[in-house]
């Protein structure tokens, strides 16, 4: 089965953020860069499910060599996309959001759409 894929990109700045997502009928996988001027960076894998409009899935990452999981949780609306931020509770290692119905999307980062092919390149995991 060919999973349906989508690129983002968001830009503010020196800081790029970067999501690829392939939505098959069950899951959506995929990948997930924060590149913050002089910070650090993390990249890693996500999966989770789409709850109507939003995706919520686990990020898989390691930032400054530790790994680490945290649910993130994305607006899919007009060709636009919309990462949200809401209180986060650890559980088993892993940080939840604690109400997903509190999890404000109004002042989230804003993501466009990019060309997957012509960015292929950065998407690679390294």
């Amino acid at each position: 089965m060919i999973p349906k894929s989508g690129c983002y990109e968001s830009i503010s700045g020196k800081d790029t953020i970067l999501l690829k997502i392939e939505k098959f009928p069950d899951v959506v996988t995929g990948i997930l860069k924060y590149n913050f001027y002089q910070k650090d960076k993390n990249a890693g894998t996500i999966e989770g499910k789409f709850e109507g409009d939003k995706l919520f899935a686990l990020y898989t990452y390691k930032s400054e060599g530790n790994p680490s999981v945290r649910e993130v949780a994305f607006l899919f609306k007009n060709n636009t996309v919309i990462e949200g931020f809401g209180e986060l509770e650890e559980k088993n290692g892993i940080l939840t959001f604690k109400n997903k119905e509190s999890i404000l999307f109004s002042k989230g980062i804003r993501f466009s759409i990019i060309d997957c092919v012509e960015n292929e390149n950065k998407f690679q995991l390294k």
